[in-house]
């Protein structure tokens, strides 16, 4: 009984697809080419290969398969709608969801990479920054299949998954989950794609979770700069040439490696750095895996062990990360009361020798000049100041 009950099942959801793939072409086809769209605006993004529905104000995203097939359309509405409290949907009800993707740009040549992203503002912010091919997966659920459907149709072309880092989400009973993480580095292992996540360097925003925010908060070149530091391949004679690799070529599981490749990518410019005023070691931009700013964990050495193996196929014990991450932390020590006390300019106006009269508001007498003098006596010569400022 189970099989046969299956099989209808599936035959009804075939022709529903169908069904719906045909109603899905044939409004498509209707919709004028050129419009506007306060959403693409609000994402300062344009639209490629899209439809406008001039009525509603909407924008019609196709949803193809690997055979060219319209399947259905996303529907990105201006404003969320009250009866799902969303502004995206997907239309006709039955379509086949599973491994439809918009690909944005001309086919890519062989050997160039080609982009997989979530939403389709996020590939129009990275189409926009790289010119590179995108195919847009629509949701992190997606992002496998559309991964197995650009690996067949472009076999000579390496992956990248520029994914979403969803770094507030959390499951129902409170724990953090990154669903933008988990899924695409799930992807990445099956199909041998490489992974990037967005890294701001302003105070990061909740709710900026993707390259479409970078682009917004920071600009095109800041998608551009992260996404082509793992494109393109590094010059002759660069950094990479230090590594330390096997005789197979694969790379060594040794700290030295470890601390070259913290220390080079630029990925990780400007975030592990070392606090002289706490003794502490600190991330002073979000790192390439997500998160926040702050004092360095345990886990984030455990974060930099799965960033290693899934960028660089380099498997290392966390005491290698520990003792690299400490290296390359020192390497960029910083003092943050040092720093400031080094920026204050006098603006060369005497205020020692009548601080007691005019600040504290102390009658002149003699008794007040004698302590008004030992006192400024003492503040010329602040042995804490002196330490501060000189690091003794």
């Amino acid at each position: 009984m189970g099989q046969p009950i299956k099989r209808r099942a599936a035959e009804i959801a075939n022709n529903a697809a169908r069904r719906a793939a045909k109603r899905a072409q044939s409004l498509f086809e209707r919709m004028p080419t050129i419009g506007r769209s306060d959403y693409l605006d609000r994402k300062q993004i344009v639209g490629i290969k899209v439809r406008y529905a001039p009525r509603t104000g909407a924008v019609l995203v196709p949803m193809s398969d690997a055979h060219n097939q319209l399947m259905g359309l996303q529907v990105i509405f201006p404003i969320k709608q009250e009866d799902t409290g969303r502004d995206k949907s997907y239309w006709p009800y039955g379509m086949a969801k599973e491994g439809a993707f918009h690909l944005l740009g001309s086919y890519p040549e062989p050997g160039e990479p080609v982009l997989v992203c979530e939403g389709y503002a996020t590939g129009a912010s990275l189409h926009m920054a790289t010119s590179l091919t995108v195919a847009v997966a629509f949701d992190a659920g997606n992002l496998l299949a559309v991964c197995k459907a650009m690996r067949e149709r472009f076999a000579g072309c390496p992956l990248i998954i520029c994914r979403d880092d969803d770094w507030k989400t959390t499951k129902p009973n409170g724990d953090a989950w990154n669903p933008g993480e988990e899924k695409a580095s799930n992807a990445a292992l099956i199909v041998g794609a490489q992974v990037v996540a967005p890294i701001f360097s302003v105070e990061r925003h909740d709710k900026w979770t993707d390259f479409n925010d970078l682009h917004v908060a920071e600009g095109l070149d800041a998608v551009r700069r992260q996404v082509l530091a793992v494109v393109r391949p590094p010059a002759a004679g660069g950094w990479k040439d230090q590594l330390a690799r096997s005789e197979s070529g694969a790379l060594i599981a040794h700290m030295q490696n470890v601390e070259l490749i913290l220390a080079n990518d630029e990925r990780w410019a400007g975030v592990i750095s070392y606090s002289a005023f706490s003794s502490k070691i600190v991330k002073l931009r979000a790192a390439p895996y997500g998160g926040g700013t702050g004092e360095w964990a345990d886990i984030d050495d455990m974060r930099v062990m799965k960033w290693l193996a899934q960028q660089y196929n380099l498997r290392v014990k966390s005491s290698h990360v520990i003792e690299a991450v400490s290296v390359v932390a020192h390497d960029h020590a910083f003092h943050p009361v040092r720093e400031y006390l080094k920026k204050l300019e006098w603006d060369r106006v005497p205020r020692l020798e009548a601080w007691l009269t005019d600040v504290m508001g102390v009658r002149r007498s003699t008794c007040s000049c004698c302590v008004r003098s030992a006192t400024s006596s003492g503040l010329r010569r602040s042995s804490a100041t002196r330490r501060v400022a000189s690091g003794g």
